[in-house]
């Protein structure tokens, strides 16, 4: 199964030439540009799991943008109604 990562600005093409991921995304923090221009992209993908590793209010917001059959992230009072688990 392929593995996509959305990720900071400069981080991607490295994880991707050490075989990690299989896509990447980056965001430029404070560019709202850049946050639509990737939920448009992901249209196109079946994303089976997105996990949020990041617990801040703006990303639960960006998550809910992204369909997904599973979504995952920590528990905060915010997000309980916006992910799966």
């Amino acid at each position: 199964m392929p593995l996509g990562l959305i990720c900071r600005k400069g981080l991607g093409q490295t994880l991707l030439k050490l075989g990690l991921i299989d896509y990447f995304w980056e965001i430029e923090r404070g560019n709202r540009s850049s946050y639509k221009k990737i939920q448009e992209e992901l249209k196109g993908f079946q994303v089976n799991w997105l996990i949020s590793a990041h617990t801040s209010m703006r990303t639960t917001l960006f998550c809910v943008g992204i369909k997904a059959l599973k979504k995952i992230t920590f528990s905060k009072p915010w997000n309980y109604f916006l992910f799966n688990e």
